[in-house]
């Protein structure tokens, strides 16, 4: 009987405190303890996909901006920035202990740039982190990010297949340089004996490895490829087809007797002024260079619409089999000037027209030149507003210049369209500066350049410049680039340019920047010959350099440079000048 008595009476006192706790009503607002702000007081740091960010702590504050030590309400954080498109993983609600709430498990599983948090209370207003960075986790499987196409026996597949490094959550493993293997993983020819061709062993750069001549002896529907690396899951490919060759074309009909080529064409030049140097070249029955030729070579003017006079050193003797005429020029414009060539002996040879053009008057506009050039951008992306001057023969801006500029596509290697308004009229009010703030490129490829032209001005052509399928790589702190080691010094014209050309990516105080990994690019800047670059003019740095070791110009000339070009709000570098040598 008193175990029942005691019984009740713990029911009945557990009644009250539970009516005493009911009639509390809800927490009081942040405000009842002097609570005014947030602040985060333990920023987020930079982490990899998939890995805990280190611990967050959002405090209370009051409106002295001192921790409200008795706040113990719910702190709740967000993803105030996600330029990946990503989710915020993890315990996002917690309480404040002694006005701090600290988030120890947070983590995204993918990887950009530019990500923050946004921490809220109800009742206060809400405080944004500083943003950091999501890098890439360690590359575990491989993908094909360009797939074989179907291909004819023996030729190379088109365009290269690229294989990919990803991380466990599907990001690219940019830091991914390990040597990747490819091979036939289903062999659909009729015996089973099919041999892929070409270099089957890359090294990644930049986490992809490019296989650019595979080729497959023998005919097959659904032929696959598979990419191996160590310690990575393998990748199958699409399946593809291999259909037969067509027989070789018949031999071309022998060539014409010896005769004579322009092979350093006459260029568009300004009256009175000196053409750049004009070769032309005796050549046998195959259209080899006949270097017994020594004999005396003249040039005359054969098309002559301005009704000009050729002056200068007209006949030359040949040396090795190739003439060079120096000091030339056409004291009267015209448009389809033609040069002829004779020899004893040889057959003719005519040049392709060229213009003559008026000569400005001193101080006037002679050509057009880009003040701010295309950067990477994604396809279908608008390009970031590019802009167009009107300079002199000093190169100086023109801000008086008034006309009309039209800008279109000069490279094309993605077959791409160029959308926007295209023609742009500069008025007084425009300070002399074309600019166009909508153009967009459909089609990904490297090496785009845009070519903007008007009546009575020489063109200007774009720094190269990349179309990516995604965002193009980030910067990642690089500002500029610079020539590491000696650069190229006088060299034979056709030979590849010695020492080759370093060219390394430079941050905030001239340190190198290691995780550039966008495109870098190479021209000609002086081309007091005008020659032509080749060789591979593109490369992705790797630790922050790029060594093109393949370098060749064709025409000899003295001061040449080059100019290096990484895109964004990288600057340029230009080489000391060097001569290319006969």
């Amino acid at each position: 009987m008193l175990r029942l008595l005691a019984l009740a009476t713990v029911i009945a006192a557990a009644c009250r405190l539970d009516k005493l706790l009911q009639s509390a009503g809800p927490p009081p607002p942040p405000s009842a303890f002097g609570a005014a702000a947030l602040a985060f007081t333990a920023q987020p740091e930079s982490a990899r996909a998939g890995q805990r960010i280190a611990p967050v702590q959002v405090t209370v504050r009051d409106s002295s901006n001192a921790p409200v030590t008795k706040f113990a309400g719910l702190v709740t954080v967000t993803l105030d920035h996600s330029p990946g498109g990503a989710a915020l993983n993890g315990r996002r609600t917690v309480p404040a202990v002694n006005g701090v709430a600290t988030f120890s498990d947070l983590h995204i599983d993918k990887s950009g740039n530019g990500y923050a948090l946004a921490a809220t209370v109800e009742g206060l207003p809400a405080a944004t982190s500083a943003m950091f960075e999501v890098k890439p986790g360690p590359a575990t499987q491989l993908g094909f990010a360009a797939q074989p196409s179907d291909v004819m026996t023996d030729s190379v597949i088109r365009p290269p297949v690229v294989v990919a490094a990803f991380d466990a959550f599907g990001n690219p493993g940019a830091d991914f340089t390990a040597a990747v293997r490819i091979a036939l993983d289903r062999d659909a020819s009729l015996l089973r004996s099919a041999k892929l061709g070409g270099t089957t062993t890359q090294a990644a750069q930049g986490g992809l490895a490019r296989f650019s001549d595979l080729t497959i002896d023998q005919v097959g529907n659904g032929y696959t490829l598979r990419a191996t690396a160590d310690k990575l899951s393998d990748a199958t490919s699409t399946a593809f087809n291999v259909s037969l060759a067509p027989p070789p074309p018949p031999p071309p009909p022998p060539p014409p007797a010896p005769h004579l080529v322009f092979t350093a064409q006459p260029q568009t030049t300004p009256a009175g002024q000196t053409l750049p140097p004009v070769q032309v070249t005796a050549l046998d029955a195959s259209n080899r260079v006949v270097s017994s030729f020594t004999g005396a070579v003249t040039v005359a003017l054969g098309l002559n619409p301005g009704n000009g006079n050729l002056i200068g050193p007209t006949t030359t003797n040949a040396v090795a089999g190739v003439a060079t005429f120096h000091g030339l020029s056409i004291e009267a414009a015209g448009n389809g000037y033609t040069l002829r060539a004779t020899a004893s002996g040889v057959t003719d040879a005519t040049s392709d027209p060229f213009s003559i053009t008026p000569v400005t008057p001193p101080g006037g506009a002679v050509r057009l030149a880009f003040s701010d050039q295309p950067i990477p951008t994604q396809a279908g992306q608008v390009i970031p507003t590019v802009r167009v001057i009107a300079v002199d023969a000093s190169n100086r801006p023109l801000t008086s210049w008034t006309g009309t500029v039209v800008i279109s596509l000069g490279s094309n290697p993605g077959n791409g369209t160029l959308a926007g308004a295209k023609s742009y009229y500069v008025s007084s009010s425009d300070g002399g500066i074309a600019q166009w703030a909508n153009l967009s490129i459909d089609t990904p490829g490297d090496g785009y350049t845009l070519r903007a032209t008007t009546a009575g001005l020489g063109d200007a052509i774009s720094d190269p410049f990349d179309v990516t399928a995604g965002p193009p790589p980030p910067l990642a702190g690089a500002t500029g680039l610079g020539f590491l080691g000696p650069q190229p010094g006088a060299t034979r014209a056709g030979a590849v340019l010695s020492p080759p050309l370093q060219v390394e990516v430079l941050g905030y105080g001239g340190v190198r920047v290691t995780g550039f990994t966008g495109g870098i690019w190479v021209i000609i800047g002086s081309n007091p010959g005008g020659g032509t670059l080749s060789g591979t003019r593109r490369l992705v740095a790797v630790n922050g350099v790029a060594t093109f070791s393949d370098l060749r110009i064709d025409i000899p000339g003295r001061g040449y440079t080059l100019r290096v070009t990484g895109g964004g709000n990288m600057s340029a570098a230009i080489t000391n000048p060097f001569d290319i040598t006969p």
